[in-house]
């Protein structure tokens, strides 16, 4: 019997490495995470994100494999969960100009006319970054990809793919028996390779949510599969990954050095599956399924839209000798956790 639970942690792991990395890009120095032995690994941090693409494919295929997929709710449910928390980041770096201003002022007396005038400057040149990541289409559009509040682009991304999910999961599985599985996945590693080839090439096209759909593919097919595949079966699958794993790393030492230190991801993707289907395995009453642990993943969400703007503040803060910048972001993290 498969655990399923034992996937909510990991969503707490990828949104921490994602918000270290973003620490890091954005010049918070953290200690430990900005050193000279954790840097190389953590700025990868980026990568992480893939994996909660490849997450909702499987977590979706999983939940709605025997079920009778209602629209209606389909939609009320998605929005419920991911709106509200995604809005409120928008909110803060909206008002950020309003906060800016007071902080600047040493937080003494600053009137309402000029509040009013620095939140108008901001709406007025950013009104376009704003009404797309509003209607969550930033990333259609490549100069507002990364607008307002940047980590709002992957929820982007996936409005794409909750819309794309009732399609290609019913078209699936209404050809479950006829399913080359080990084809299919060997297809969408090739269709990665492909992409990485040519995303520097095409960029304004693979920046936007088609350029990122074979993530979700990945982790639709490989739920099917666990739908439709004994324990015994996976388990193969599993140990047939691992070997695929330690082969490309073999490559990668002997003659490509490339996939680690470069922008490929079938390496990452590999892992990434590798953790999903490893997990599902493991005993329900592991500590990963503890409540604690459960917890971290249902708060990871909000830690992961909620980094930037918080970053935001806090250098404010630092700018105006409020507090000193990277002290502050390591507390927010240890706040968080």
């Amino acid at each position: 019997m498969f655990n399923f639970s034992n996937l909510t942690f990991t969503r707490f792991i990828a949104a921490f490495f994602v918000i270290i990395y973003h620490g890091i890009c954005l010049g918070q120095k953290v200690p430990f995470f900005s050193s000279e032995y954790a840097f190389p690994f953590f700025i990868k941090g980026n990568t992480a994100v893939l994996y909660f693409f490849i997450l909702s494919g499987f977590i979706f295929t999983v939940n709605y494999a025997h079920k009778t997929l209602d629209i209606k709710k389909y939609i009320v449910d998605r929005f419920t969960r991911i709106y509200p928390v995604y809005f409120f980041g928008i909110f803060l770096v909206t008002v950020l100009p309003i906060f800016s201003t007071i902080v600047s002022t040493g937080f003494t007396n600053v009137s309402l006319g000029v509040l009013v005038k620095a939140l108008y400057g901001y709406l007025a040149e950013n009104k376009m970054g704003l009404l797309s990541n509003i209607t969550m289409t930033q990333t259609w559009f490549y100069d507002h990809k990364y607008s307002i509040n940047p980590p709002n682009w992957s929820l982007s991304v996936e409005l794409f793919f909750y819309m794309v999910f009732p399609v290609l999961f019913f078209t699936l599985r209404s050809r479950l028996e006829k399913i080359n599985f080990n084809l299919v996945l060997i297809s969408a590693s090739c269709l990665v390779v492909v992409m990485d080839l040519f995303s520097k090439n095409y960029l304004r096209f693979f920046s936007t949510p088609l350029g990122y759909i074979q993530y979700f593919v990945f982790g639709v097919v490989v739920g099917l599969m666990t739908v439709k595949k004994t324990y015994a079966e996976v388990e193969k699958f599993r140990n047939y990954l691992f070997f695929i794993i330690l082969g490309l790393l073999f490559c990668d030492i002997m003659f490509l050095k490339s996939y680690i230190n470069s922008q490929s991801n079938v390496f990452y993707v590999g892992g990434f599956l590798l953790v999903i289907v490893s997990l599902i395995q493991i005993n329900k009453n592991s500590l990963l399924n503890s409540a604690s642990f459960r917890l971290l993943g249902d708060i990871s969400y909000a830690m992961y839209i909620l980094n930037i703007p918080v970053i935001f503040y806090i250098e404010n803060l630092s700018d105006y000798k409020v507090a000193e910048s990277s002290g502050l972001f390591f507390g927010f993290i240890l706040i968080r956790i």
